[in-house]
């Protein structure tokens, strides 16, 4: 597991579940994830998200900070508002380069056609958003996995 879609972390929606169904459905969209850097999260507001899928997730490309990426209105592609200069296409490369800055900051990556293979939640979630997560897994019928 090395790339995350977090659930709820930057919008808002009805339901947890809904936003999940609502994200499981969209496989012909470019979406947005947070690598995971030595196995943690930089995002700490968010708890409930999605494991993209590796290698069958195809990867479009990577920042090393937060670009602060929007959805292009005319392409629908997924672009860089900031940290155009530290833009990666290539997935290796983008994950080498990650690594070797050390374990500070928050990444972020564009998937084209996202699967999913998991539901994560943090270990630092509460008891009622893990049994929420639990039953997100249940329901999408994937594994649940903690970070």
């Amino acid at each position: 597991m090395k790339f995350i879609r977090w659930l709820g972390a930057f919008g808002n929606g009805n339901s947890l579940s809904e936003a999940a169904r609502w994200e499981v459905s969209q496989t012909s969209r470019q979406v947005a994830a947070e690598p995971l850097i030595k196995g943690k999260s930089h995002i700490s507001h968010a708890k409930i998200g999605l494991s993209v899928a590796h290698p069958e997730a195809t990867f479009a490309r990577g920042w090393l900070n937060d670009a602060f990426t929007v959805i292009d209105e005319r392409s629908g592609m997924i672009k860089a508002t900031r940290e155009h200069k530290s833009e990666y296409k290539n997935m290796d490369r983008f994950l080498a380069a990650l690594n070797k800055r050390g374990g500070y900051g928050h990444g972020e990556a564009a998937f084209n056609s996202p699967i999913y293979d998991a539901v994560v939640v943090k270990g630092d979630a509460s008891p009622r958003g893990k049994r929420r997560a639990q039953h997100l897994a249940d329901l999408l019928k994937l594994p649940l996995k903690t970070i």
